[in-house]
This record gives structure tokens, C-alpha cells and sequence, in this order.
């Protein structure tokens, strides 16, 4: 099992910046996140603020990189305007990637803290980038 943290760099900055583009974006990002994992079992949902979960079951890590790739593809492809993004003139991403094979004794929790070190580890390498187990 895969489980992606995606974090759309400084969208709390997009929605007072931008009134309707805002409302825009609010629906575009998470649709562009969800097609991009795009099996029937696949799950993205919102976390909060600008932080998104997507859930891959039975896939392994290079495969959640693949997936990882594809969502921060498609987002560029989609260029949402962000003028206040400070990272780039549209909606950026950065990911933390982490899987596991589930045992008797695993906790989800362990998996999502996993996840969230590795997103941050992404954001001080300068955000707009995907962290897994290697880097």
C-alpha cells in the first residue's frame, strides 16, 4: 500500500489573493490530483488547508514514484494561475511517498507520519518536489 502526502505549494495564499480564480482552483487542483492516481480504487482526498492524501493499495514504491510524477506532470500541464506562489507563476506540488506492506502489527499512523517527514523533507529541499525512501 502507497500513501502519498501532496502539499499544493502556498494555496492558503491563492484563495484570499484570488476571489474567483480561487473558487476555480479549489475544484481544479484535487480533480488534476484524483485523475492522475487513476485506478477505480485509488482514493485522493483533501487532509486540510492545502494538503491532500492520495491512497494507492497494492502498489509499491516505484510505482508511487510513477504516480507521484504524474500528478506534479499533470498539475504543470493544467497551469493554474499563482501569482502569490513565490515558487513558480502557477499551482505547484510537493510530495512525501511513502509504502508498506501491511503486517498484523502495523498502524496506519506509522505510515502517514512516514508520508509527512518525507513531505517536509521535500519542502526544505525547496518545494515543488517529491521525497520517497531515497531522497
Amino acid at each position: 500500500m502507497m500513501f502519498l502526502i501532496v502539499s499544493v505549494c502556498s494555496i492558503l495564499r491563492i484563495e484570499p489573493a484570488v476571489s474567483c480564480a480561487g473558487s476555480r482552483w479549489s475544484y481544479s487542483a484535487p480533480r488534476v490530483l484524483d485523475r492522475a492516481a487513476s485506478r477505480t480504487r485509488d482514493l485522493c482526498a483533501r487532509l486540510g488547508g492545502e494538503e491532500f492524501a492520495l491512497v494507492l493499495p497494492a502498489t509499491d514504491e516505484a510505482a508511487a514514484l510513477a504516480v507521484a510524477a504524474r500528478c506534479a506532470r499533470k498539475l504543470a500541464e493544467a497551469a493554474l494561475p499563482h501569482a502569490a506562489s513565490g515558487v513558480a507563476d502557477i499551482v505547484t506540488c510537493s510530495m512525501g511517498v511513502a509504502t508498506i506492506v501491511p503486517g498484523s502489527g502495523d498502524q496506519p499512523a506509522g505510515l502517514v507520519d512516514l508520508a509527512d517527514t518525507r513531505l517536509y523533507r521535500a519542502k526544505a529541499a525547496g518545494r515543488n518536489r517529491i521525497a520517497g525512501s531515497a531522497g
